[in-house]
């Protein structure tokens, strides 16, 4: 019989040692690089946004483009509605990729 108080099992921690060292290693280097990362992540935000926010701006800037355009030739006119997508599609895709960032 086992008395009240008494150690009933020992578990040798040698194995578990240097892991557990090799683990609190990692996690203090992880701590150290942590403000760097979340430096960096937030100037890769405010790119995104500002590359959206430019995309906007050109946006509006082509969509003028066909009604100035009616002054010039037809190839001018066809250009100028060809350009009015591309910015939208561009400002599109960053806010789909900046949205799946953010999770």
């Amino acid at each position: 019989m086992v008395a009240e108080g008494e150690a009933v099992v020992i578990f040798d921690t040698k194995q578990v040692e240097p892991q557990m060292e090799e683990s609190t290693r990692q996690l203090e280097s992880h701590e150290q690089e942590l403000p760097g990362k979340e430096l960096s992540n937030r100037l890769t935000i405010q790119e995104i946004k500002n590359n959206i926010h430019n995309l906007e701006i050109q946006e509006e800037i082509n969509l003028n483009r066909p009604e100035q355009a009616k002054y010039n030739s037809d190839i001018e006119q066809k250009d100028a509605l060809l350009e009015l997508g591309k910015p939208a599609k561009m400002s599109s895709a960053l806010k789909r990729l900046f949205r799946r960032s953010m999770f």
